[in-house]
């Protein structure tokens, strides 16, 4: 039977779940013959890379950070208060970029570091992203590229593509037997009305998120440290795979 590992994608964090990858292949697991990935949001973009370029993923990711943190500024945060302290300056600077504008600078990053590659229904790496239309989380099949530009869609940093967001900002995660979800550093102090605003938000979605992880199997969590160092935020990943194989495989 294959495990079903599910990702959360709402931070940058997830780039550097590449080390979870990384470990569970030291530890004996193949890709597509052991586990599958459910991903939603960035978890998706290592999945993919370690699925198609397996031994240069990491130095690609890597590569990649300091461009996704620029680009994706609400999702580069290691506490909830500097979160918070970004939303009323992007939103200020995102009302004067036209839609399209916003739209093109996701489909740059994604076409510069991603293959071209197309998602069928037998790929180990599932993609799931949040259909507004239909109001549900959707199973994306297709060309790679415009899978993508649909899950990375963050608000308030992009507006939705083709009727798509990230599923990581409604659910938090994709269904499956094994969650790895990161969370942020609780440090929001309330004091003006956008701090209010946002916790407001954070409660409901943290209700959602616990339904969400209590259907799972097992949970494993990874605490936001202050930093937004690349290789210790991998090396988190990296313990969670150990977790995985003393706890779930054992």
């Amino acid at each position: 039977m294959i495990l079903k590992i599910s990702l959360g994608g709402d931070l940058i964090h997830y780039l550097c779940s590449v080390g979870l990858f990384s470990a569970l292949k030291k530890f004996g697991l193949v890709l597509g013959k052991d586990y599958e990935v459910n991903c939603c949001g960035f978890s998706c973009i290592p999945a993919i890379l370690f699925l198609d370029r397996e031994e240069k993923s990491y130095v690609l990711l890597s590569n990649m950070w300091n461009e996704a943190k620029h680009l994706f500024k609400t999702a580069s945060k290691s506490s909830l208060s500097g979160f918070v302290r970004d939303l009323g300056t992007i939103f200020k600077v995102k009302k004067r970029l036209p839609r399209e504008e916003n739209t093109s600078e996701i489909m740059k990053f994604v076409t510069k570091w991603l293959p071209n590659l197309r998602i069928d229904e037998s790929s180990p790496i599932k993609v799931y992203a949040y259909n507004l239309y239909n109001q549900s989380e959707e199973l994306l099949f297709g060309d790679l590229y415009d899978i993508i530009a649909k899950v990375l869609v963050y608000p308030p940093d992009f507006p939705p593509v083709a009727g798509y967001i990230s599923l990581a900002w409604v659910f938090g995660i994709p269904l499956g037997d094994v969650a790895v979800h990161v969370s942020l550093k609780d440090d929001l102090v309330p004091k003006k009305g956008l701090d209010y605003i946002f916790l407001s938000y954070l409660a409901r979605y943290r209700k959602v998120l616990h339904m969400r992880l209590s259907s799972f199997k097992f949970t494993f969590e990874i605490a936001s440290e202050n930093s937004l160092d690349f290789s210790r935020i991998a090396a988190q990943f990296f313990k969670v795979a150990q977790d995985i194989i003393c706890c779930v495989l054992d």
